[in-house]
């Protein structure tokens, strides 16, 4: 790297749009979760069931947030990952192609 782009001004200038587009994406994805909860027909008894792992998983780890923490949050991490599926951000950057068939419909 030049010995002029390692300057704490032009670092900055390089950081500063990966931080914003990270804030960004991080806000479109929970606003996108909540609008899928509270949308879910069983909401009722969803939300208390995910608020109760996360509690479980804090109060393990002494109230911090921590790796071990989200790891115990399954649930939660499943949700937000079909909420990811479902909603546009998650249609539109994280395409897929299949490579082979995951089942066989049978000949009837």
């Amino acid at each position: 790297m030049d010995p002029q782009q390692q300057t704490p001004d032009a670092l900055a200038s390089l950081l500063l749009p990966i931080s914003l587009a990270a804030v960004q994406v991080t806000s479109a994805v929970t606003t996108h979760l909540l609008f899928d909860l509270y949308s879910f027909p069983d909401s009722a008894s969803l939300i208390p069931e995910l608020r109760h792992e996360v509690l479980e998983a804090l109060k393990a780890e002494g109230g911090a947030w921590t790796m071990n923490g989200l790891n115990r949050m399954v649930k939660l991490d499943s949700a937000v990952k079909e909420s990811m599926r479902l909603s546009c951000l998650g249609t539109k950057s994280c395409v897929r192609k299949v490579g082979f068939p995951f089942y066989k419909v049978a000949d009837d």
